[in-house]
């Protein structure tokens, strides 16, 4: 149950802001209050704020800002470059308050594509981060619920509850949503613990106050209404009160609590021996994972009376798909839920290791006579190094030229080796057809990027083994298959700097990442051995080129 999901990160920053007539004279800091306060206001920026925002990022705070509110503004993968580039600064000028945002974007986008391993990495980061800098109570707020709310979806409720409750005491208002939501997410922790009793009267509560503001929060409160009746044995009162609830949870996307509902209304009518319409509502159970690849794991028995179902009619096909429908909901819930299990208490409850900062200060004593040879030695050195330089230079700005024209020329394909087919292909024409039409719609795709293919991936994805694809990369492109994916992932890279205005903002960390390197050390070392120049050479070139054009 998601809703108590919170997002927003920049409450603790800035204050609010009014909106002016115009953008041009506002500072970097100013724009930003204004973007912070549109934000919070449920509004999305206007591209009019945004390009404001950029053109002022001219130093790491106001590129911080930037990083941010595009962070917040974009989704899953854009957003997540953004938020590796504001980590990235942040660590390095040491502003925890951005740092800390950076993380609790990537929990929020890793949550949003049920990857909740990664999420809840990311919360115990931002998490840790407050614990030595604990300038917000607001801010703490946020990583309770989070942390709360995943407590929630792996079971632990008696600890959900702890925190909840904690919660309950911080709000001064007692009658708003966010205490409403608090209220909801505590009745299902207690439901999901079977104290039905105890969940009952935080719904009662929850559902007065819901009612008394008019807050969506009613509905939530009411589906776990609906839960504990169907415990209770009340199942037409659990049938009904669901079918309230249901049409609501469709129209804002909320897929996790209509599979829920579902699931409830599903059982409630196997109690009372209707099997079709126990049917009916369960295969909704089932589109939904379908469709989302998410699961509750509360809902897994849906499976289980489904297969039951079909083997009672004879119906083995039904009963074959049901069955590997259900492999693949536990397959999921191992790959997000059991980690998390086994690894929320061991990490969350770890004390934050602060990183040691050592200053070396260096002090030069010696005599004047010391001083002059040492000058002596430094202009030697420098006028040496400074003629070495000129050569790299020169060398890397004909590199850069020939690259571009290949670039051109080819419309941004890779550049062809010269050892291209020079071996003569040991595969036949059938075989060389497949795998060559195969990478080259890959390649269309950007498969390289991910940075868990390989060669047995791109087999998968054609429909061969992997030995005719290395076959055919040795002998047909000249290289071995390390070779392939660093050339793929450094041409993809310049072409993303060429072409991409906005991509030439993020940083080398994040470049790396999303080309499919594991970081920017490894991407530095293939434009090096590939190019003979480092990709921030490349893009300062570039850069030259656009401004000298402009």
């Amino acid at each position: 149950m998601s809703r108590l999901l919170v997002l927003f990160f920049f409450s603790f920053v800035f204050g609010h802001a009014q909106v002016p007539d115009s953008l041009r004279t506002l500072s970097s800091k100013e724009i930003y209050q204004i973007a912070v306060d549109k934000w919070k206001g449920g509004d999305d920026l206007d591209q009019r704020i945004l390009k404001a925002i950029s053109d002022k990022a001219d130093d790491d705070i106001s590129k911080l800002r930037y990083y941010h509110m595009r962070g917040l503004q974009e989704t899953d993968s854009l957003s997540n470059l953004f938020a590796d580039s504001l980590i990235d600064v942040s660590q390095r000028i040491d502003d925890d308050r951005f740092l800390a945002s950076g993380y609790f974007l990537k929990g929020r986008n890793f949550y949003r594509s049920r990857n909740y391993k990664e999420s809840l990495d990311n919360f115990i980061l931002t998490s840790n981060i407050l614990e030595r800098n604990r300038d917000s109570i607001a801010l703490n707020r946020l990583v309770k619920e989070n942390i709360g709310l995943i407590r929630l979806l792996i079971g632990e409720n008696k600890e959900a509850i702890l925190m909840y409750e904690e919660l309950l005491e911080d709000y001064q208002d007692k009658k708003s949503d966010n205490y409403t939501y608090t209220l909801f997410n505590i009745a299902v922790a207690h439901h999901q613990d079977a104290d039905y009793k105890k969940s009952q009267e935080y719904v009662k509560r929850g559902l007065k106050i819901a009612n008394e503001i008019n807050s969506e929060g009613y509905k939530y409160l009411l589906s776990v209404y609906a839960a504990n009746q169907y415990a209770f044995g009340n199942y037409q009162t659990a049938i009904d009160s669901l079918k309230t609830c249901i049409p609501f949870f469709k129209e804002i996307g909320d897929y996790t609590n209509e599979s829920i509902s579902y699931y409830y209304l599903g059982m409630s009518y196997k109690e009372m021996g209707n099997v079709a319409m126990s049917k009916k509502h369960l295969n909704r159970v089932d589109s939904i994972f379908q469709i989302t690849t998410d699961i509750y794991p509360l809902t897994r028995p849906s499976w289980e009376t489904l297969i039951d179902f079909s083997r009672d009619e004879g119906d083995s096909q039904a009963e074959l798909y049901y069955i590997k429908s259900l492999l693949k909901v536990d397959s999921v819930i191992v790959d997000n839920y059991k980690y998390v299990n086994s690894n929320l208490t061991a990490k969350y409850d770890v004390p934050q290791l602060l990183k040691d900062k050592e200053r070396l200060i260096y002090r030069l004593e010696s005599r004047n006579t010391l001083y002059v040879i040492i000058f002596g030695i430094v202009v030697l050195v420098a006028l040496f190094s400074f003629i070495i330089y000129k050569k790299v230079e020169n060398k890397k700005i004909q590199n850069y030229k020939r690259i571009i024209a290949e670039l051109d020329a080819k419309k941004g394909q890779a550049k062809t080796s010269s050892k291209q087919q020079k071996i003569k292909p040991s595969l036949s024409e059938e075989k060389l057809r497949l795998v060559g039409n195969g990478l080259a719609k890959l390649e269309e795709e950007n498969f390289f990027t991910n940075p868990k293919a390989t060669k047995a991936t791109i087999a998968k994805s054609i429909g061969t083994n992997d030995g005719y694809v290395r076959r055919y990369i040795k002998e047909v492109l000249g290289k071995d298959v390390p070779e392939y994916f660093k050339e793929k992932r450094v041409m993809y890279i310049m072409n993303r700097i060429r072409e991409d205005k906005d991509y030439r903002k993020f940083t080398l960390s994040a470049m790396a990442k999303e080309a499919g390197f594991g970081d920017s050390q490894y991407m530095n070392k293939a434009f090096m051995e590939l190019q003979g120049f480092k990709p921030t050479f490349f893009l300062k070139q570039v850069e030259k080129e656009i401004n000298g054009n402009s």
